[in-house]
């Protein structure tokens, strides 16, 4: 069998943890990688904004060009993570039995792409974590849409045993207002929040004097991410306002790391959680006035870290359960 792997494969990305996952369960005689994070590297900065904002200039030919100086032959199977760069001119000139896309995030009721929406209907299977996002994937001429979580990668977010976990809450993520708001009132509350991701800046600027907040950074990834999760007594799984977002990574990959998990209260955590596995709220007063008693709360955070674990390890939301489950759907072998 040989297989197709295209996407962001920088070390500790999702994309390279489900490229891993989907080599080891589809043991190929050949296993290619096209890692786009090469030309996108490769492409001066202003050409680059360019790219992702309105996915036309020189990043969308580089990439083009970079995959089709790569392609030998035919495959039986390619596939495709987060093709928002990849045009039909290029996915059309690859041979192949069986074309796959998987995106995690939204793509096209919200981050649309024009590129990838002229790709859909070439597609074999389009597999999406957004089940809003179902119909109008079928409305853009999809064959089949597959839905399923996301996940988390066993090998990487797993409890790693640090000398104390710290007495306080840790969130990885974009800025966004209302994600602000939340943190300000728990700093504001004086309860230790350790925080990164991109574009919190003027955030940290403005409390860089209070002792409760610590920012380690715009990137935290790999084992250095399963450590920071692992470290912190509570993490926060945020969803994103800008869309109506239901679960996200964090949802997994922090019960998995072994912390407790406060998410909100909706369709998709539900089915996922049970009432004691996980912190739940209905809105940001409900989260704001409940993480400072659960943390003075030691033994009511280890019951729902070790119920959440178990949870999200013993329900097949790694990568490796949720991969298989989703090639046994479009009839692919798999160890």
């Amino acid at each position: 069998m040989r297989v197709l792997y295209i996407g962001q494969y920088g070390a500790g990305s999702t994309s390279r943890m489900r490229g891993e996952n989907l080599k080891t369960l589809l043991a190929p005689t050949t296993f290619e990688v096209i890692d786009i994070d090469e030309p996108i590297r490769g492409t001066r900065q202003p050409f680059r904004s360019l790219g992702w904002r309105f996915n036309s200039g020189p990043l969308i030919g580089n990439i083009a060009s970079f995959i089709r100086n790569r392609l030998e032959g035919t495959y039986d199977l390619v596939w495709v993570d987060k093709g928002i760069f990849l045009g039909a001119n290029v996915l059309g000139e690859i041979r192949a039995g069986l074309k796959v896309h998987y995106t995690p995030d939204t793509a096209i009721v919200f981050n649309k792409s024009r590129l990838f929406n002229s790709c859909i209907p070439l597609y074999d299977y389009c597999i999406t974590t957004k089940s809003f996002e179902i119909e109008a994937f079928k409305q853009k001429g999809a064959r089949e849409v597959l839905f399923c979580t996301q996940g988390y990668d066993a090998r990487v977010h797993r409890p790693i045993d640090p000398p104390g976990k710290r007495n306080g809450a840790v969130f990885v993520g974009l800025c966004e207002p209302s994600r602000e708001e939340v943190l300000a009132k728990l700093i504001e509350k004086k309860v230790a929040v350790t925080l990164a991701g991109q574009n919190w800046d003027k955030f940290v600027a403005r409390y860089r004097n209070n002792p409760s907040l610590s920012y380690i950074g715009k990137g935290v990834f790999g084992e250095t991410y399963a450590a920071l999760i692992s470290g912190s007594a509570l993490g926060l799984g945020l969803l994103s306002k800008r869309f109506p977002e239901r679960h996200t990574t964090r949802t997994l990959e922090i019960p998995a790391c072994g912390t407790a998990l406060a998410t909100e209260r909706n369709e998709d955590t539900l089915s996922i959680f049970g009432e004691k596995e996980v912190f739940f709220y209905r809105d940001t007063r409900e989260l704001v006035e409940g993480v400072p008693a659960l943390l003075n709360d030691p033994q009511k955070l280890e019951k729902i870290a070790r119920a959440g674990h178990q949870r999200v390890t013993r329900g097949g939301y790694d990568y490796l359960s949720i991969l298989r489950n989703l090639l046994r759907k479009m009839n692919v072998h798999a160890e």
